[in-house]
């Protein structure tokens, strides 16, 4: 699962704190979810206009919709955070195994 974040304006330094210190492992309570990873954009890009400046990679184990109602089912407990943007997105992805 691909999930990826901004700030809000001016808190990098509580966001980040907040996501590696609260938020990764409240997922990885989430039976489905066996590993995170956090990344930032780097300053060299291909195409210059990333809206996004985090991004977090999430391994689940099983099939995405299973995942998703887990993750949904726990949410109502996470510990959450005013300095994340509200504009996230999240794409679950899947291993692809030419034919």
């Amino acid at each position: 699962m691909l999930v990826f974040t901004n700030a809000a304006d001016g808190r990098d330094d509580d966001f980040n704190r907040w996501y590696d210190e609260v938020h990764l492992g409240e997922v990885l309570q989430v039976p489905a979810f066996t590993a995170a990873r956090r990344f930032r954009t780097a300053d060299a890009q291909v195409f210059a206009d990333q809206p996004y400046r985090y991004l977090a990679l999430y391994e689940y184990a099983g099939d995405a919709q299973a995942a998703i109602d887990q993750l949904m089912a726990a949410s109502s407990t996470f510990d959450m955070t005013d300095a994340m943007h509200p504009d996230t997105k999240i794409v679950l992805v899947e291993d692809h195994i030419p034919s």
